[in-house]
């Protein structure tokens, strides 16, 4: 399971960019919600975890907002860091570290953690409560931890409105056969996202003071949960 996931990501990492932007609606507005989330002050040296930061989106954005922030960027691929690196090296204080999520030892403490994308890649529930119960520790008090991804329908209905409207959105740059045969089915095949209700009762159970969404539209949610 962890090869796969590292090589369907090196395998991504070439054109991450602009297929993300593909593949997740308002992905820029996204990233941009979540760097302004965070409510520190500028001149602030925070220490911010950005789990699984492919080529670096988000930090880029988090050290314009927070530029004497120290940031750790964990990410399972050399090729992601390479592109990374390079995106964010006219920035201090990052540290890039080579790890899949579950085998990252949360050993420092941070202001806030932020991931995207990554989570639906866990299938099984009892190790990413353990990640959420490791987070919540690794953070300082009233720190916070914001996690952007796919949530499963609460029934069949509403699982398939969402993949409908999610194939449209993708169709706009890949072809039917891509998008179902392809993307979808890769999704249905490898992902395990759980149901909204679910992942908020987990969240709840792993220790934070505070369970909210800011951000929903249609499969893919923004939390922030505060320790």
């Amino acid at each position: 399971m962890k090869k796969d996931i590292r090589k369907q990501y090196a395998g991504m990492a070439d054109g991450y960019d602009l297929t993300i932007r593909q593949l997740i609606p308002k992905y820029d507005h996204i990233m941009k919600r979540m760097a302004s989330f965070l409510p520190y002050d500028k001149n602030q040296a925070i220490d911010i975890l950005d789990i699984g930061c492919g080529t670096g989106n988000l930090a880029f954005l988090l050290k314009k907002k927070f530029f004497y922030s120290n940031i750790t960027c964990i990410d399972p691929t050399d090729k992601m860091i390479k592109y990374a690196k390079q995106k964010l090296s006219v920035f201090p204080g990052i540290k890039y570290v080579k790890s899949m999520v579950q085998d990252f030892k949360f050993n420092e403490k941070y202001d806030a953690v932020l991931v995207s994308m990554v989570f639906q890649n866990l299938r099984n529930k009892r190790q990413k409560m353990s990640i959420y119960r490791k987070i919540c520790k690794s953070l300082k008090q009233d720190g916070m931890f914001l996690m952007f991804g796919p949530v499963l329908g609460s029934n069949d209905f509403v699982e398939e409105y969402y993949m409908k409207h999610w194939s449209a959105f993708i169709q706009k740059s890949f072809n039917k056969e891509k998008t179902e045969g392809g993307w979808l089915a890769t999704y249905r095949e490898k992902d395990g996202p759980d149901k909204f209700l679910d992942e908020i009762s987990m969240l709840q159970k792993s220790g934070f003071k505070t369970v909210d969404v800011v951000y929903k539209d249609n499969n893919l949610a923004l939390f922030v949960m505060v320790k």
